[in-house]
């Protein structure tokens, strides 16, 4: 592999390999055919904005003949079960709900563990206005 290329996709496009690897080749404007062999190098989710993107560094070769075969694994792990917490032993405290709150709430779910967020800003009556 030699080359890379930046791909921003929705979650449900990122999931699957096979709809990752159409998104390649529609960026490098090649059939599906010519890519060789493909491996992400770097991911990392925007939710900066409502529409939240996966952004992917991928790195891929083109192949001169037809030999190779699409992937079949997703990307991402399976989805997660999350478990009840709602009387857990275990709780801890995350203060403010952006987005760095709102992750650390939902890998502490996924721990098991209680998560209580806790935020200054106006309730949300007032914040809908």
């Amino acid at each position: 592999m030699n080359t890379t290329v930046e791909l921003y996709l929705s979650p449900e496009e990122a999931f699957f390999a096979e709809k990752t690897v159409l998104k390649l080749a529609e960026k490098l404007n090649v059939n599906v055919d010519k890519i060789s062999d493909w491996k992400i190098r770097k991911k990392s989710i925007d939710a900066r904005k409502s529409n939240i993107l996966v952004r992917l560094v991928i790195e891929y070769a083109l192949k001169e003949e037809n030999t190779g075969k699409l992937p079949t694994l997703p990307l991402f792990d399976t989805p997660t079960q999350y478990i009840d917490c709602t009387n857990a032993k275990n709780e801890a405290i995350i203060i403010g709900c952006g987005p760095a709150g709102m992750f650390a709430a939902l890998r502490l779910l996924e721990a098991g563990i209680r998560p209580i967020v806790l935020e200054r800003g106006k309730d949300v009556r007032e914040r809908r206005r």
